[in-house]
């Protein structure tokens, strides 16, 4: 293969120095990058990106197909796999699956309440040293 000439590079990118430092930079990255960036991005990616991220300080416009390995401070508009974490915010959306923790806002409008069911009030009754009323409320469940 060719090597690309002079001119050919400066169209694929564009440099400039940093007015503090006067270190010299990219600018512009007008092609596709088939390797690692080891530095940040100042700017916007209009395309994909296919590997790993570190963090990201701005919007995800699209979809990622891989893990967050971390948090997410702002919204999703989207469907979400699993959530290892917490949600601090509002969920506009159905939980197809199982909530493993607490509720502590409102489910279509009605404060979230745990229910105990007869198997776990007897659990309970028996840990706290009243067999005698577990034994009447199974009793009385059958």
């Amino acid at each position: 293969m060719k090597e690309p000439t002079m001119k050919e590079v400066l169209k694929m990118v564009t440099f400039k120095r940093t007015d503090s430092s006067g270190e010299f930079v990219v600018q512009d990255v007008n092609c596709s990058i088939w390797g690692n960036v080891s530095g940040g991005i100042g700017g916007n990616v209009s395309s994909y990106i296919q590997g790993n991220v570190g963090s990201i300080f701005g919007n995800v416009h699209g979809s990622v197909h891989g893990n967050v390995g971390g948090n997410v401070e702002g919204n999703v508009r989207g469907n979400v796999g699993n959530v290892g974490g917490h949600v601090l915010g509002d969920v506009w959306g159905s939980v197809y699956d199982n909530v493993g923790g607490n509720v502590w806002g409102t489910i279509n409008g009605r404060k979230w309440q745990y229910v105990e069911t007869n198997k776990e009030k007897a659990i309970r009754l028996i840990r706290e040293g009243k067999g005698e009323e577990a034994i009447q409320l199974l009793e009385e469940s059958e």
